[in-house]
């Protein structure tokens, strides 16, 4: 008599494979691994009565016809995954060339349904080696770095078996390499010809850095500092349309942004922040009397909470307020203090050294005694 059960109910893992079987309270279990049309898999579990579990009732022909067949199917299937037919290679570069390398999509339009998703990948990984040892091994020739550049400005830095389609001499392998050795090689000054050459790639791709830096044989990082220094600096007139614009709008910076169509919000507000003398609400020079009480009213406050600070004051900004905290401190400080403030400053930047020259003296002094003692 055979009755299904619950396989969760008895509490066994499911990482059996096959069909198994195993005795519990005098009846024999039989666990089977059941895959669907969807590669989903799932167990089941039957028992036996002890009445039919003896052992010259347990042959083939006891298995139900599905168990058998699911069985066979599995022998099959690990003797076909041995060798792979021309058939199967012609389907997976089809395939490939179809979905790219989404081995998992592969998988599912693949005909020989045994073949897993990493056994697709490892071969395809495999024979596509062994297909490119024909390619050049030599050293690259300036035509080929160009042929790569203008790769890379089509396709994307990282796209290299694109590239390596489009090059039709190199592999995947040996293009990666030879870009990371390309795009960073030259330090120092710039050119004037690269310059030009920066902002015509920048009128024409953008802001493309990783791309740029085999171009140009500099660090996406330093292409991109570069940049901001050369290209984007502010001018006088510039500086002074931000001046009225502040006077006019206040800090509304959506609307100061329409006068600048080259910039954005935040460059704008660096601007401002960095370079005070543009700011129209902000003094310079000596502190007034007011600003001063309205700075010790705002230190005793807020203490070294500079923003805090700059908004009680209302007329300096966090930095000025920051700097001034040392002339403000000084004002109370007697000449004495002064000057043992100066000495401290002084030690602390002299060069520490293990001993002084005197100490070092003595230190041998003592060596040398015990040497003739």
């Amino acid at each position: 008599m055979i009755t299904k059960i619950n396989f969760a109910s008895l509490g066994f893992n499911a990482s059996l494979s096959g069909s198994k079987f195993t005795r519990s309270n005098n009846c024999l279990l039989s666990f089977r691994k059941i895959i669907s049309p969807n590669n989903y898999t799932s167990y089941t579990a039957t028992t036996i009565s002890p009445s039919s579990s003896n052992q010259n009732e347990l042959t083939p022909h006891n298995y139900s016809t599905e168990l058998l067949k699911e069985l066979t199917n599995i022998k099959e299937a690990r003797s076909k995954r041995k060798s792979w037919t021309e058939a199967e290679l012609k389907e997976l570069v089809s395939l490939v060339d179809q979905h790219g390398t989404r081995f998992t999509t592969i998988q599912k339009h693949f005909s020989n349904k045994v073949r897993t998703v990493a056994a697709l990948a490892t071969k395809y990984k495999i024979w596509v080696a062994s297909l490119n040892k024909d390619k050049i091994e030599s050293e690259w020739t300036p035509q080929e770095d160009h042929k790569l550049r203008i790769g890379i400005l089509t396709f994307g830095v990282g796209e290299w078996g694109k590239i390596s389609e489009y090059m039709k001499t190199k592999d995947i392998s040996q293009i990666s390499r030879r870009w990371q050795k390309i795009s960073q090689t030259r330090r120092g000054r710039w050119t004037a010809a690269e310059n030009a050459m920066l902002e015509k790639l920048h009128n024409d791709h953008g802001k493309q850095w990783a791309q740029f830096a085999g171009i140009l044989g500099r660090p996406a990082r330093n292409i991109r500092v570069h940049y901001s220094f050369q290209f984007e600096k502010w001018s006088k007139q510039e500086d002074e349309l931000l001046t009225n614009s502040l006077k006019e709008f206040g800090f509304n910076w959506e609307k100061i942004l329409e006068r600048f169509p080259n910039r954005t919000i935040r460059k704008l507000k660096s601007r401002v922040d960095k370079c005070t003398s543009i700011n129209p609400f902000v003094n310079h020079g000596a502190w007034t009397a007011e600003e001063q009480k309205l700075y010790e009213k705002a230190i005793c406050a807020h203490g070294s909470k500079w923003l805090d600070v700059a908004l009680v004051v209302k007329t300096r900004t966090p930095k000025q307020c920051a700097n001034h905290y040392t002339h403000y401190v000084k004002s109370f400080c007697s000449d004495r203090e002064k000057l043992l403030g100066t000495y401290k400053a002084k030690k602390r930047r002299r060069k520490k050294t293990r001993f002084d020259q005197l100490e070092n003296i003595e230190l041998n002094e003592t060596r040398m005694l015990k040497i003739w003692d």
